[in-house]
Formats: C-alpha cells, structure tokens, sequence
C-alpha cells in the first residue's frame, strides 16, 4: 500500500476509534510526514524496515530537535507502524526504543511586585472591573485552577467561614480558604451583581458561567496594562500562589491539599521554583556588593 494511503487511514483511526483530539491527530501527521521525507524512495509500506523508526531518531536527534520533540514523534512512527502490523501491513518489528526523559519544564511565577501590579489593573468603579478584581483577588489567594474558579456556584461559597468548595480534577472535591481581604472583595461584589439569580458565582452570557478563552484573555489584558512584558495567563497566578506560599514559609503538605495535587512530586516542583527565585536573588545581592 502507498505510504499516503497508508496515512489517511492510520490518521482515520485515530480520530474515530481511539478518540484522538484533533490537534493530536494534526501533530501526527506532521511527525509522519518527516519520518516519510527520510524513507528517501521508498513510498510503500512493504518497504518499510525495523531498523527505520531508530534510524529516523538519530538523525532527528541529530538535527537538534528538542526532546519533547523527539518523544512525539517516536510516539507517533511507532503508533503508525503497530497499526500497519495489525492490519498486515508491515511484517518487521515494532522496536522500543530506550528514550530520553522529558525536560522538566519549571513553571513561570510573577514576581510579588507583578502580582501587586496585575492585582490593581482592573477599575472597580466599574462592574466589569469590580468583577474582575474579584475573580484575580480569588484565584491569587486560593491557586484555583481556571475550570475551578469559573465553576464557582454562590452556594458553594461560605462568606462567614471563608471557604469555597470546589470540585478540581476528577471530579474531586476539597475546601479551599480565603482571607478577609478576598471576602470583602466577594462581598461587594455579589452585592453589585446585576443577575442576582444566576447560580454562577462569575457567570458569562446566557446564564453560563465565564469560558476559559474569555477569562485567559482578560487576564492577557491586564497583564499588558500591568506592565507585565512576558506572557501571562490565568495558571501564571496558581503558580504564583503555590511558590509565595512555600517562599513565606508554608509547609509542602499544606499547599499539596490546597492546590488539589494527587501526589507530593507534582507539588515539589514549586520547591525548585523557589529555590531557582532565592539563588538568583541571593547571587544579584552578591554581585552589587
């Protein structure tokens, strides 16, 4: 079978039988494409060898692509050739190969004086700029995940007792708690609501609560006004909110429950953010002296 035949098919199965996101699906078939491109003339899948996919990553390993890079693709050559296999395709072998481990990326934290800055953006005076004072003041001072905040129901929310119950990944609920300075944001807030009956705590058009893309946006914006140069976004503030907290002293346990992590490890990246943020301090204080 021609190899682009061969393609439309495996991206086909993809889509209908294992559910793959379209972006997913549109990935692969740029990873396929290069590891087409390096077959030379070869354009059946009967020519193909178990020797190509390895082959296929030296050299793109040696083209300098990054290893996130290098991950997909050997994910994507090795999904397709499994599916030749299965449908008598491709008679050689289906190699694991011995991989490298993904990058750690650290998250990006806001200084304290860019929190206070972003903080401040919004105009109360108005109800849009009071509403999103709220909205920051909140995910700041609780590190709710986006889907989280904007999911807020004002029965979810205890003014008295400073909490707001949240149902995070999984469909996992927890409590979460703010200060009085949050509550009485909230207070003035809900008091200037104009659709008192939406069930919604932040609720969009047509009694639905805000979407991500409107919030992201927002936050972009205000960003700017800031005078925050780099990107921002709405998961900036949560990580924020977790590298303060454990820079101030907060115990890693703690902040674990806050956030809603499952495990300990996903929460001890923010131990080497604040590490990285002290020495970097500490070495500019060195070099002035």
């Amino acid at each position: 079978m021609e190899l682009s035949e061969a393609e439309k098919s495996f991206l086909t199965y993809m889509r209908v039988e294992r559910g793959a996101s379209e972006d997913t699906v549109k990935d692969y078939e740029g990873d396929l494409k290069a590891f087409f491109a390096e077959l030379g003339e070869r354009h059946l899948t009967e020519e193909l060898t178990s020797d190509d996919l390895e082959r296929f990553l030296t050299r793109q390993s040696a083209a300098g692509y990054a290893t996130a890079t290098l991950l997909r693709r050997y994910s994507a050559v090795r999904h397709f050739l499994s599916y030749l296999k299965e449908e008598g395709l491709y008679e050689g072998e289906v190699e694991r190969l011995p991989l490298p481990k993904k990058e750690r990326r650290l998250p990006d934290v806001l200084t304290y004086e860019e929190v206070e800055a972003l903080l401040e953006a919004p105009d109360i005076s108005t109800p849009r700029g009071l509403r999103d004072k709220t909205m920051l003041e909140t995910m700041y001072a609780t590190g709710l995940r986006v889907s989280e905040l904007l999911s807020i129901r004002i029965k979810d929310l205890d003014l008295e007792e400073g909490t707001i119950k949240v149902k995070g990944k999984g469909s996992k609920e927890r409590v979460v708690n703010f200060g009085p300075y949050v509550g009485e944001y909230l207070n003035l807030y809900l008091g200037k609501r104009k659709n008192q009956k939406n069930p919604y705590l932040f609720p969009g058009p047509k009694g639905k609560p805000l979407t991500r893309v409107h919030f992201y946006k927002t936050v972009r914006s205000y960003a700017s006004k800031a005078g925050i140069a780099r990107p921002v976004s709405p998961h900036t503030l949560r990580h924020s909110f977790a590298t303060h907290l454990l820079e101030n002293g907060a115990d890693l346990l703690a902040v674990q429950r806050m956030l809603g992590h499952s495990k300990i490890a996903t929460t001890q990246i923010y131990t080497e953010v604040s590490a990285r943020r002290l020495y970097s301090a500490y070495s500019l204080f060195g070099r002035r002296k």
